[in-house]
């Protein structure tokens, strides 16, 4: 009955899907949004149309499913949407919807969409903002003998373009990575001091170094050794987190001033951790000054969400690890590897419109063509 359907492209239904969530999501953190703007919040109506359509696909005309995959994601679902309907937070469910979408499509094809949209969004709010049709809001920071202006040029942070930034060069890694040249270092090369001169964020500008780092390393890394920089990348990085917000907690000097430089993320980690109770699924709780705002990931997901679904986050990049590994998709590995860095700092590795890597999570649910068209070397 379906198999005049099977010709369509499981990637059509994931483009327009990604397409529709994360070009508004841009624009919702754009100055845009001052502006009035009153149609923004329709592209949900039509998101949860193709959502529930590429599920159709999936499950009817694809038969990706058995009855054992079934259960389970019914489970993983109904889980998620009670967290989410528990913390007063729909976010992680949209984003599970997203990644039950990402079918059947390989992660080079996802890599590509997200590249192009991302190339056309940032230069046209660049130009809009030039243009004086969005505002460029520009922030300080005063050293007291010197100041640097941070310029978010036309977004609502100069953080979040730095992080648009970050995606483009993750996904310009990931398609150039059989053919990585002079020309692609000095394109990230010239990306990176864009990003320290005119927004003067410190870590999108550190991991766009690491990332060029990494990318000459895992070219020449043995396979033992890569599995030891992943793995311990993996299990550093929340590990870290804890360690460092205790000791700003048992006020440890080095910490302290370590901790000035990424604007007081484990003083911040520290102060919620200590406020807010243990809660397996997780608590909406008021932010009432600065110190409640958590921007470390592992902190964030935590405090917000439960010890339970901190878990399925930790085993989702554990498990997708493991699978580059299997496959020797070292450019995967590398994008991992700046996510999870980038978790010390920044919530991102969750926000779709600003890291597409928790992406590569849906080779664990349903999507069996992930490593296809893989980069080799």
């Amino acid at each position: 009955m379906f198999d005049t359907f099977k010709k369509i492209n499981p990637a059509v239904f994931f483009n327009i899907v990604y397409i529709l969530w994360v070009v508004f999501g841009i624009m919702l953190v754009t100055t845009w949004y001052f502006t009035g703007l009153k149609f923004i919040p329709i592209h949900k109506l039509y998101f949860k149309f193709f959502v529930v359509l590429s599920l159709f696909f999936n499950i009817f005309v694809y038969r990706l499913y058995n009855l054992k995959k079934f259960i389970i994601h019914l489970i993983i679902t109904l889980f998620i949407l009670g967290v989410s309907y528990h913390v007063k937070d729909y976010s992680i469910s949209y984003l599970w919807f997203i990644l039950l979408c990402t079918a059947n499509v390989s992660f080079k094809s996802i890599s590509k969409t997200v590249l192009t949209v991302c190339s056309i969004m940032v230069p046209t709010i660049i130009l809009l903002t030039l243009t004086h049709h969005l505002y460029n809001f520009v922030f300080v920071r005063d050293f007291g003998i010197f100041k640097l202006y941070r310029y978010s040029l036309g977004f609502t942070d100069p953080n979040v373009f730095a992080g648009m930034l970050l995606q483009i060069c993750m996904a310009f890694t990931y398609i150039r990575w059989d053919k990585f040249k002079k020309f692609d270092y000095a394109f990230l090369f010239t990306i990176f001091v864009f990003v320290l001169l005119f927004t003067n964020s410190r870590t999108s500008a550190i991991l766009i170094l690491a990332l060029m780092i990494l990318i000459d390393l895992f070219k020449k890394i043995s396979p033992n050794k890569l599995k030891i920089v992943s793995y311990g990348a993996f299990a550093g990085s929340p590990i870290l987190s804890l360690i460092m917000a205790k000791l700003y907690g048992a006020g440890v000097n080095i910490v302290i001033l370590a901790d000035e430089m990424i604007s007081y993320r484990f003083r911040n980690l520290c102060y919620s951790l200590a406020k807010n109770p243990i809660s397996l699924f997780g608590k909406r709780y008021n932010i009432t000054n600065d110190m409640d705002i958590v921007g470390n990931l592992w902190g964030r997901i935590y405090l917000d969400y439960g010890i339970f679904f901190f878990m399925l986050v930790l085993y989702g990049f554990g498990m997708t690890i493991k699978k580059a590994l299997e496959h020797k998709d070292k450019a995967l590995l590398v994008l991992l590897i700046i996510t999870i860095l980038q978790a010390i700092c920044e919530i991102y590795p969750l926000v779709l419109k600003l890291n597409y890597t928790i992406l590569a999570f849906s080779v664990l649910i349903n999507n069996e063509k992930m490593f296809d068209a893989k980069p080799v070397g």
